[in-house]
């Protein structure tokens, strides 16, 4: 059985972090960038990577693409990264040059013109702002971004995320902003997974979910959910699901129906919660759609706190033919065996 951890949700927040460097050049051998004194203080590699992490303004960077005749307008990836002096994207930033990616991390960044996106918008395919200051993103130009796969905002400050509307979303990562709460009526039919972990989420409004028959996972974990996970709160629309992160949320119980629409393969992580019963009538509903699969699990406890050691799980709650079994001590094996009866 495929568990999935915390150890592929580190794994998968780290590639993130790559760009790729082996992008084509293009089929002419040519270079792609122009001499690299007029572009100064952003450097252009040969096969179309620019790097403006040197940059002490965004002047300088509209500076390198707007007074710079370039030999391809087509290029590859954009960087900025360990950088304080740029705030922000603004219109025109990038000329006429359009990217497939764009990396930007640990920045002062806190603004982003949706211009600087649109010379790109027939293009774009991985685009990145993390670990920087970003309080406000121009969502609404999604739609627009036709080759837009991944968005990752990751570790800003964003408060505010309205219903996305976009047919080439595949990931969407969200987590460490300042988020308080998400719009439903997302129309995103090819999206496969999203993270939101590490924002103040108080609630999650239903319908979030109706919009997405491909999901996977999602990952909401430290969001504050808790107390009492609301009936509807999680209510899935995909026979793709395989994964859902509840972990820290200061959970003590569900609400029958707060958690719906799974199949027998999803694996819920529900450890650092508060959860002390699981023979009521929410889990047993829950238990009794997990039973169908090969693969479906409830993971309860973690012995590991750290968050780098998480993925140690030694305390899992496991389907097998409708029944629960772990690997916990004889005398709280009792209490599980509760739930079979």
């Amino acid at each position: 059985m495929r568990r999935f951890g915390s150890c592929d949700l580190v794994a998968s927040r780290f590639l993130a972090f790559l760009p790729f460097l082996t992008l084509s050049s293009g089929s002419t051998g040519e270079s792609l960038c122009p001499a690299p004194d007029p572009i100064s203080p952003c450097t252009c590699e040969s096969n179309g990577i620019v790097d403006c992490s040197r940059a002490n303004t965004s002047e300088e960077i509209s500076s390198a693409f707007g007074n710079v005749t370039w030999p391809s307008t087509r290029l590859s990836v954009f960087r900025l990264m360990n950088n304080e002096g740029v705030k922000c994207l603004p219109e025109g930033i990038f000329g006429n040059v359009s990217f497939q990616e764009i990396h930007v991390l640990r920045t002062g960044l806190v603004t982003v013109d949706p211009s600087a996106l649109l010379t790109s918008k027939d293009r774009l395919e991985y685009l990145s702002i993390s670990n920087s200051l970003l309080e406000e993103f121009p969502f609404h130009i999604l739609p627009r971004m036709t080759h837009l796969a991944t968005l990752r905002l990751a570790s800003n400050a964003l408060r505010r995320v309205p219903a996305l509307a976009s047919s080439s979303l595949r990931d969407v990562m969200l987590f460490g902003n300042r988020i308080d709460a998400l719009e439903p009526g997302w129309s995103t039919p090819g999206l496969e997974s999203l993270d939101i972990s590490y924002n103040p989420v108080y609630k999650l409004i239903p319908g979030l979910f109706e919009g997405m028959p491909n999901f996977k996972s999602f990952l909401a974990s430290a969001c504050n959910l808790g107390p009492v996970l609301l009936n509807g709160t999680l209510a899935f629309h995909s026979d793709a699901l395989i994964a859902v992160f509840l972990q820290d949320n200061n959970i003590e119980r569900l609400e029958p129906g707060a958690i719906t629409g799974l199949n027998g393969n999803v694996q819920i992580f529900l450890d650092g919660n508060k959860i002390t019963d699981v023979t009521d009538g929410s889990f047993r509903s829950i238990l009794e759609v997990l039973a169908s699969g090969e693969d479906g699990a409830i993971i309860l406890w973690s012995e590991f706190r750290s968050f780098a050691d998480r993925f140690r799980l030694s305390r899992l709650v496991q389907l097998r033919g409708g029944l629960l079994s772990s690997c916990r001590e004889p005398d709280q094996m009792r209490f599980l065996d509760q739930a079979r009866s």
